[in-house]
C-alpha cells in the first residue's frame, strides 16, 4: 500500500505512507523530495537487524527499539489515515502528524530523519520516542 496526501494550505508538502507488508514508514516530502521520515510499525519484529546489509531495505525496527504494547496494527485502508498539518501563515511547515484510526502515531518536521513514533521504545536510527 502506498498513500500520498498533500497539504491543502501548501501543496508543495506531502506525506507518503508506504507499507510493503513487512514494514511501514511515513515520508515527508517538500517539492517531491524526502525531507523527513519515520518508522511506523513492523508486521513482525526481529530481534536484530544488520544495518549494513542494504538488501534488507527498508529496515524493520528491531525489538530493542520497539514498544510492542504501543505498536499500532497494520493500516487496513487509506481511509484510516489522517494527516494533521501545522503550517504557518506564510506557508512554512512547523510539523506534520500522522494519525491512524483517529489516534496520533507519529510526527515529523523538516529535516527529521528520523521523526518521532509512539511505537518506538528508544531513540534509534528509524524513529525517536514519542510519549503522548
Amino acid at each position: 500500500m502506498q498513500v500520498q496526501i498533500k497539504a491543502e494550505k501548501n501543496p508543495a508538502y506531502a506525506v507518503v505512507i508506504e507499507d510493503d507488508q513487512k514494514v511501514a514508514y511515513a515520508y515527508l516530502l517538500h517539492q517531491g523530495k524526502i525531507v523527513g521520515d519515520v518508522w511506523l510499525y513492523n508486521h513482525q519484529t526481529p530481534d536484530h537487524v544488520n544495518w549494513k546489509d542494504k538488501s534488507q531495505l527498508p529496515f524493520l525496527n528491531p525489538a530493542p527499539y520497539v514498544d510492542a504494547s504501543s505498536m499500532i496494527a497494520p493500516v487496513a485502508s487509506q481511509q484510516d489515515i489522517f494527516i494533521v498539518w501545522d503550517i504557518e501563515e506564510g506557508g512554512e511547515l512547523n510539523e506534520v502528524q500522522v494519525h491512524v484510526e483517529g489516534k496520533p502515531v507519529a510526527y515529523m518536521k523538516l529535516g527529521s530523519k528520523p521523526g518521532w513514533s509512539v511505537s518506538a521504545s528508544a531513540d534509534g536510527p528509524l524513529a525517536k520516542t514519542w510519549k503522548l
